[in-house]
């Protein structure tokens, strides 16, 4: 209750004392104009303005994520209007959009720069070994609904993309050093360098050492991560710009909530990219990008997996119609181990999978109506042919935009679920890819410079949900999604702004006659809260003082047989020198050890941690 109170006088009162003052000085790079002017890919594979993109489209810029101080992408997006965090123990985390959440959530694709970092064997995103140095983020896109038809597979209910600055945005050495109660050890370390007029090379390393949560014994869930990384930028006007980055990490888990075992995880991985972007004309555009991932996975199953993509997209202008036509490849190696409690097979297998696809946008009573069709074809060992088309309409009125969209998207087998071995459960070898249908309408105002709101409503329907059905898995379960997503934002002073998120999402699963699956239906329903919101509050208080305060309220999980909560996140930021920085962070406050899964470990503490950071 102190904390309630003392964030809730700073909150309302600071701003209206220190306006006395005429302090006149913008929120920079969180205020609502350069918001809405913001330049965004995740949508279309296009570069087109957020206030003009016909969506639920939700972006935190950089300066939002320094604000927050955040050092992990999980605890940033959690002030992401529909975005569904839980902590499940001091290192792991579920995550998803509009609703389907679970340790392994399979239907929301999470790339960085364009990589994937979905797992094809657990058909998720294990978020405790996909980490980047949270100060090198440039912005975080958060799409949600159906992206199938631009990215394929497992986009069904969003698309995050985590895009990183260029090595050219900042030269020098940085290092960022904080300790804390949960977070017991933070290090970060950068330099960025010109090395010609046209080349930018940056390398940095991270190490984090987390504590166990309240709830464990014998350091279960403690865990560390150690990761190091390059980008080279080369900018030249004739050949076009062209990024090489690569990163490699090692993570030490506890054995936590997903280990079956309880031995612990140990991950490793490195990977490299090459990004490579013409513009050839003002009318036309050309991309090729390629990765290598290579992962490697120590728990109760041991997982060596190589990945290797290449796409090219071409963008291409042609009266009042836009072109973005591409094409894709993907090759899969794996050699997954089992144990004495289940196994996968083949212990080896590849994988292909070929794509291409089209979208076109159509422009008419002068660019203020827009019709947006598009469709991706993909071909994968695991179902075969699949088609993802998509319709949408959008109508600008000056700074009002209506939209409306339908959307199919589909979730293919992972290969545990195609190929597990076990005494008690077996793949299914003939399973089908899940489907959704998605019907969107949505709107965006912006007043000026002072007030912007953005509100979706959807429903969804699916198809062939995974069910298990002792001794094997199948596709009999169908549903249906409904929901409401609204964020408006307010600068209420040109020191102060304020935000507000709501979310609002229905699940109603149904099983098949004849299924003898009897906990999948609840499990979905129950692990998507009802209700979620934030409020959000930026001020500045002088030139080197901000404050930033956030109010969260989570419904419950009756699945995961955890209350609501309502917890409050304060920094304070002190620029003590034009190099310097100073960061007080707490986190959770007001309602202590509160679960936010089943699992023990996933009750959570009052969390402060202190940062300072300098530039030389």
């Amino acid at each position: 209750m102190k904390w309630f109170v003392s964030i809730l006088l700073v909150t309302l009162f600071a701003p209206l004392t220190f306006a006395q003052k005429k302090l006149l000085i913008d929120v920079k790079g969180t205020s609502l104009q350069e918001l809405m002017n913001l330049k965004i890919t995740s949508l279309s594979k296009k570069s087109e303005p957020l206030s003009e993109a016909p969506a639920a489209v939700y972006v935190l810029t950089r300066d939002d994520i320094i604000r927050s101080g955040a050092n992990h992408l999980p605890e940033v997006l959690r002030y992401v209007p529909g975005v569904e965090v839980a902590r499940i123990s001091a290192t792991q985390w579920a995550i998803s959009i509009r609703g389907f959440n679970s340790n392994s959530a399979n239907k929301l694709l999470v790339m960085i720069d364009g990589r994937s970092v979905y797992s094809p064997l657990y058909s998720g995103v294990l978020w405790e070994e996909k980490d980047v140095l949270m100060d090198d983020v440039e912005r975080i896109e958060v799409v949600r609904g159906p992206g199938g038809t631009l990215w394929g597979a497992n986009a069904v209910n969003g698309v995050i993309n985590i895009i990183t600055r260029s090595a050219r945005d900042a030269e020098g050495s940085h290092i960022k050093v904080g300790a804390g109660r949960v977070e017991k050890g933070i290090v970060q370390l950068r330099h960025e360098q010109a090395v010609t007029d046209h080349q930018f090379v940056r390398v940095y390393g991270k190490f984090t050492d987390r504590e166990e949560s309240p709830a464990a014994e014998n350091d279960s869930d403690k865990g560390q991560l150690a990761m190091g990384g390059f980008r080279w930028d080369i900018v030249d006007q004739f050949w076009g710009n062209l990024t090489v980055q690569g990163d490699v990490y090692h993570s030490e888990l506890g054995g936590g909530f997903v280990s079956a075992t309880r031995e612990g995880r140990d991950g490793r991985g490195h990977n490299l990219l090459l990004n490579w972007k013409l513009k050839a004309n003002p009318r036309q555009n050309h991309k090729l990008l390629f990765y290598f991932d290579h992962t490697t996975l120590e728990t109760s199953l041991s997982d060596r997996r190589d990945i290797w993509n290449l796409e090219y997209q071409l963008q291409q202008q042609w009266g009042r119609n836009e072109f973005v036509i591409g094409a894709g490849y993907r090759y899969l190696t794996d050699d997954v181990t089992g144990s004495d409690l289940f196994s996968v097979a083949p212990q080896k297998r590849s994988d292909e999978i070929i794509n291409v696809f089209l979208q076109n946008d159509t422009a008419f009573q002068g660019n203020t109506l827009h019709l947006i069709l598009g469709s991706k074809f993909e071909h994968n060992n695991y179902t075969g042919d699949e088609w993802q088309p998509s319709i949408r309409l959008a109508k600008i009125w000056g700074d009002f935009m209506v939209w409306g969209a339908w959307s199919r998207a589909i979730r293919v087998p992972s290969r545990l679920e195609h190929d597990i071995v076990s005494p008690f459960l077996t793949g299914n070898q003939t399973a089908v890819s899940e489907e959704s249908d998605f019907y969107e309408i949505g709107m965006r105002y912006q007043h000026h410079t002072q007030w912007q709101t953005d509100l979706s409503l959807y429903y969804g329907e699916y198809e062939h949900l995974l069910s298990v059905e002792i001794p094997m898995l199948a596709n009999n379960i169908s549903g249906r999604n409904l929901g409401l997503e609204l964020s408006s934002q307010v600068q209420l002073l040109n020191n102060w702004l304020l935000r507000l998120n709501y979310t609002y999402t229905r699940l109603l699963m149904e099983t098949a006659a004849g299924s003898l699956d009897t906990s999948t239906e609840a499990n979905i329903e129950g692990r998507s809260p009802r209700h979620m919101a934030q409020l959000i509050s930026f001020l500045d208080l002088s030139p080197q003082w901000q404050l930033n305060s956030y109010i969260r309220f989570f419904d419950e999980l009756a699945a995961e047989q955890t209350d609501h909560y309502v917890v409050f996140d304060l920094a304070l930021s002190w620029q003590l020198h034009p190099a310097g920085r100073l960061q007080l962070v707490g986190r959770h406050l007001g309602d202590a050890k509160h679960r936010e899964w089943s699992s023990p470990e996933s009750q959570v503490e009052q969390e402060v941690m202190l940062m300072t950071s300098w530039s030389f």
